[in-house]
């Protein structure tokens, strides 16, 4: 979903991408990818949490920033709600976001509790 919304640009809220249009034509390519994007989050909202959960933990372990990083970034501004595409229902939208919150206290716990304590 993170890679679809990317292909997104936020000015024209286009999907761009170069080789699709070279080789379908641009209506096609936005087509497609605009689908593609809806079944994706469709896909992610019909996971139980857990399986949720594990996709998030994926997408942070591959990310460049430490996980520590991003999650305190997704808290202040929810920047995760980029990922959703723009006809997004509004329901979508507030499962997506509560789901997302959820986690992110969740994996941000679990981030304390590994941390090491220090020695009075």
């Amino acid at each position: 979903m993170a890679y679809l919304s990317r292909l997104r640009n936020p000015e024209t809220e286009r999907y761009e991408h170069h080789g699709l249009n070279a080789v379908f034509g641009e209506e096609a390519a936005e087509q497609a990818l605009q689908t593609s994007h809806w079944e994706v989050l469709e896909s992610f909202l019909a996971l139980s949490l857990l399986d949720q959960r594990d996709d998030v933990e994926r997408y942070l372990e591959a990310s460049p920033l430490s996980v520590r990083r991003v999650l305190t970034s997704w808290e202040k501004t929810r920047a995760y709600l980029s990922f959703l595409p723009t006809q997004s229902t509004p329901a979508q939208k507030e499962l997506f976001d509560a789901n997302l919150q959820l986690m992110i206290r969740h994996l941000r716990s679990a981030d304390a509790d590994e941390r090491p304590r220090q020695a009075p």
